[in-house]
């Protein structure tokens, strides 16, 4: 729990409090003057209904209580699957405790963390190897929340290689058919395919464009 500072949460309040009051996704820009009326994919937009709702309900606190819930949520589960890997919780604890130090300076209250949250539940289910099929349910979630989304496919995909250099080839089966349905579910959004490429749009702009 720490001070809000990040001042593109005003922007996303005012948009969560334009999609609940008028149950409507935007799909071109409402704010600004120059660029009004110009394509905008608000890849976030859940997110932002739920700070939002969160804030209507609860103002400041709640928003710094969400964000500290969903990050202990990210730790807890880390903490949980290296104890596991370790079979002793005194070698995991230390690693934890690093890894929250490191963190520390990404502590905000921004869409992103439920990306981290997410990432987390991907990691884990994919480090027990069950309950695979709720990922592509996960993924349709993760689409409408952040634009990290694409880092789920590309987990599964890395998880899918790795069982090919084992030769587990009934797990190959069942986990390419959750890796090419949680790339359908990327297309469950308001802006469709657009939206599914938005992440990858924006890779491509960061190494060819001058910006």
């Amino acid at each position: 729990i720490n001070t809000i500072v990040d001042i593109d949460l005003w922007w996303g309040l005012k948009t969560g409090e334009y999609i609940v009051e008028n149950l409507n996704i935007p799909v071109t820009d409402i704010f600004s003057h120059t660029l009004r009326g110009e394509p905008w994919i608000d890849h976030e937009w859940l997110s932002q209904v739920l700070f939002y709702l969160t804030f209507s309900g609860s103002g400041w606190a709640g928003l710094n209580l969400l964000k500290a819930l969903v990050i202990s949520l990210c730790f807890l589960m880390l903490f949980f699957l290296a104890s596991s890997g370790f079979k002793k919780t005194v070698f995991s604890l230390p690693f934890l405790l690093l890894s929250i130090l490191a963190f520390g300076y990404r502590s905000f209250v921004r869409p992103e963390i439920f990306s981290y949250l997410l990432l987390c539940v991907f990691i884990c289910t994919l480090e027990k190897k069950k309950p695979l099929y709720v990922l592509p349910l996960l993924q349709i979630l993760w689409v409408n929340l952040h634009g990290y989304f694409i880092v789920g496919p590309v987990l599964i995909f890395l998880y899918l290689a790795g069982d090919l250099f084992s030769e587990d080839r009934r797990h190959v089966k069942k986990l390419g058919m959750i890796f090419l349905l949680s790339l359908t579910a990327c297309l469950v959004n308001p802006y469709f395919y657009k939206g599914a490429l938005y992440p990858v749009n924006i890779i491509i702009e960061a190494f060819t464009a001058q910006k």
